[in-house]
């Protein structure tokens, strides 16, 4: 029983490490919420991959956006979903994607006056990424 109890301890307190680790989850914590070409943090060597690549798009008449991210998805590392969010990272459109999906979307442009949006990434793996957008 006694090494049960020792075996749980040490078990719990690396769960607790590892979890406390995610970026954003301390706000003394020097790595950023969001990361980016210009602050990859510990992902650095993830910035090919990982930043979204956004153009102009147009969905039923309407401007939107088409967000392709470079990353060959597999069913262990895929991109969970693709958002557009206002400068206060409020999300304004999402598209969740499963495991098998292409890490890609078209988002339409929400209705509005936004001087600066971003596109936002989560990744399974690397946490969220994200480029800005001025329309």
């Amino acid at each position: 029983m006694k090494y049960f109890s020792v075996s749980l301890t040490i078990l719990l307190c690396s769960l607790v490490i590892s979890c406390s680790g995610r970026a954003g989850s301390d706000p003394n914590d020097p790595q950023p919420k969001f990361y980016s070409e210009d602050t990859p943090g510990k992902w650095q060597v993830q910035t090919p991959t990982h930043v979204p690549r956004v153009e102009k798009a147009t969905i039923e008449g309407k401007p939107g956006l088409r967000v392709v991210v470079p990353l060959e998805a597999t069913p262990t590392h895929y991109i969970e979903a693709i958002l557009l969010t206002d400068k206060d990272h409020r999300e304004l459109v999402k598209k969740s994607l499963g495991r098998s999906q292409a890490p890609e979307a078209t988002l339409p442009l929400p209705d509005g006056d936004y001087k600066k949006l971003y596109v936002v990434i989560k990744c399974n793996l690397h946490d969220m990424w994200e480029v800005q957008y001025k329309p």
